[in-house]
């Protein structure tokens, strides 16, 4: 799923589910989802060679930080 642009979202049950998304524009150095989440969901943005769809987890709250060398779906 290289070429293809997903996140994997955290369900009720703490378990992770695949989710494909559409990326919209850049603002302000956040990349807008155009599709693919609804508000409110969390994603899993550490461990992701690790966790697969289905796998349970526990969850940790992150700090949403600004960091211009993540967002590579500008280039």
């Amino acid at each position: 799923d290289q070429d293809k642009k997903f996140v994997l979202v955290l369900k009720p049950d703490s378990t992770v589910d695949y989710r494909p998304v559409q990326l919209g524009r850049l603002i302000d150095g956040f990349r807008v989802v155009d599709s693919g989440l609804v508000a409110g969901e969390q994603i899993v943005i550490n461990g992701l060679q690790r966790v697969r769809p289905g796998a349970k987890v526990t969850p940790k709250t992150a700090p949403m930080t600004l960091d211009p060398v993540v967002d590579t779906a500008a280039r």
